[in-house]
């Protein structure tokens, strides 16, 4: 699972954001198996057993489940691990608050002064060999040279100056004032 953003699910059981169960067949064995989560968001989600990520290991199954949690954002404290022994979290990973941008209220993508941005690990793009490059909106998926948290890289579009129509001044011994009033910031940063 990589670069996607959860947020605000909710659920009777399991975990908000993602719940993983490994369960055996009741007369057979099964194998535990592997779960990879690269550059996600998991916030603010609610679940009776995990608030944003659960992972439980049911009955027969044999040995204990690999997941791995490469460059994503979550709480810590609303991660649930059950029937086996939580993984070391990567340096990477995130415990931390950090903005949307209010203006697109739950449009999901991040501001720009959010802690996610640069932050992702861009061996994803290796590990998936069909990775996309472009997130969502279709823009590149990668500026700047690191992958952002997340559905969407920010692009950080520069902003647009504009101090009305042209107007030829005589040169006096007079104060000229521009005013930037028409001037815009798609990004608001």
């Amino acid at each position: 699972l990589a670069n996607n953003t959860v947020q605000g699910n909710v659920t009777s059981n399991g975990g908000g954001g993602l719940a993983v169960e490994w369960r055996g067949c009741g007369e057979c064995e099964v194998p535990a198996g592997r779960v990879q989560l690269w550059n996600n968001i998991f916030w603010q989600n609610q679940g009776e057993g995990g608030h944003d990520l659960f992972f439980v290991l049911g009955v027969d199954v044999v040995g204990s489940p690999e997941v791995n949690l490469q460059s994503n954002a979550f709480r810590f404290q609303g991660i649930v691990f059950s029937g086996f022994p939580a993984p070391a979290f990567e340096d990477n990973n995130i415990d931390a608050d950090f903005p949307f941008d209010p203006l697109l209220d739950s449009d999901l993508r991040l501001q720009g002064n959010s802690p996610l941005i640069n932050r992702g690990n861009n061996l994803i793009t290796e590990v998936i060999s069909d990775f996309p490059d472009t997130d969502l909106d279709g823009l590149p998926r990668i500026v700047n040279g690191v992958i952002d948290l997340g559905a969407f890289e920010f692009q950080n579009s520069p902003p647009v100056a504009n101090a009305g129509e042209d107007d030829t001044l005589p040169m006096a011994m007079t104060v000229v004032t521009l005013d930037g009033s028409g001037s815009t910031d798609q990004d608001g940063d």
